[in-house]
This record gives C-alpha cells, structure tokens and sequence, in this order.
C-alpha cells in the first residue's frame, strides 16, 4: 500500500525438525480435484478457445480467472463465484447499457440450461455483502456446494461454446 507494490506472500510447505516428512500445500480443492476426469473437456481443449477464433474468448477468460480467484481465496468465494457466472452472462447480453438485464439473464438460463435459484441465494446472502466489504460465514460444506455448482455452469458454457464456435 505504502509503495504502491502490490507483493503475495504465500506458505507453500513446512519442513520440520529431525528428519519428519517435508509437506507441501496444495492449493487446490479436493472435492474439485476429485472430479477432474467429469469434466466435458480436457486442458488441450479449453485452450483451443484461446487461439482467437471465439466470439467468447473473453467472458472465458474472466469466468476462470474469478473461479481460480475463489478456489485461492475462501473469504470472498462467493463474490468470485458470482463474478464468474456473471462473467459468463454477459455472453448473452441482449440489452443495451452495462448491467446485465432480467431478459439477458434468462437468456443465460435458458441457452446453458441454468437453474438460477442457488445463484440468487449466494448472491443475496453472500456476494453482496462481500462486494460491498463486509464478510459472511459460509461453512466449508456450503463453499465446496457453491465452488461445485459453479464449476457446473463453467461446464455448460464450455460446451456452448463447443457447439457455437
């Protein structure tokens, strides 16, 4: 803040006395990690829509950058989770202006199949409040369900853009 630097710090691993296993921290999610192989497309695929050829490259971009960002940072999962699904929708954006509209978000719903109630719950009861600098407690059972379902509607996007490209 005072250099205007903006530095990480980061434990990565632990090597303790008299010769005990060294551990490395992970930073992934095991619940996530777990289903890798249910995902409709491999890493080689997901980086064939970075090559310039889809009109979604960008909202892609976006959307995996806030999901990591929640995956990395438990206190603002929501914010980041909602931004990703956000992200995402303005794919879809049929109105004019910046904010996205009831009509843009039904066409969202209704092109990737989305239920959008658990949205609006993480959104009121948690996204909100983070994006205006308060904090919520989630249990890590609620966290995994939302980092999840989220993952749920990257996959659908994904295959949206599979089949429009």
């Amino acid at each position: 803040y005072i250099s205007g630097r903006g530095y990480d710090s980061e434990i990565i691993s632990l090597t303790t006395e008299n010769n005990n296993p060294h551990i490395i921290f992970g930073v992934g999610i095991y619940d996530l990690e777990k289903d890798e192989a249910k995902r409709p497309k491999n890493y080689h695929d997901i980086i064939e829509f970075f090559k310039g050829n889809v009109e979604f490259e960008q909202q892609l971009r976006l959307a995996l950058l806030n999901f990591r960002l929640a995956i990395r940072h438990p206190s603002d999962t929501a914010f980041h989770c909602y931004r990703t699904i956000e992200a995402m929708a303005q794919s879809f954006k049929i109105s004019t202006g910046d904010e996205l509209q009831n009509r843009d978000w039904k066409k969202f719903k209704i092109e990737l199949g989305v239920d959008n109630s658990w949205i609006m719950d993480m959104k009121k009861d948690h996204a909100d409040q983070q994006r205006h600098g308060s904090s919520t407690f989630m249990s890590s059972k609620e966290r995994i369900e939302m980092l999840k379902n989220t993952q749920d509607i990257i996959d659908k996007f994904i295959c949206y853009i599979s089949k429009n490209k």
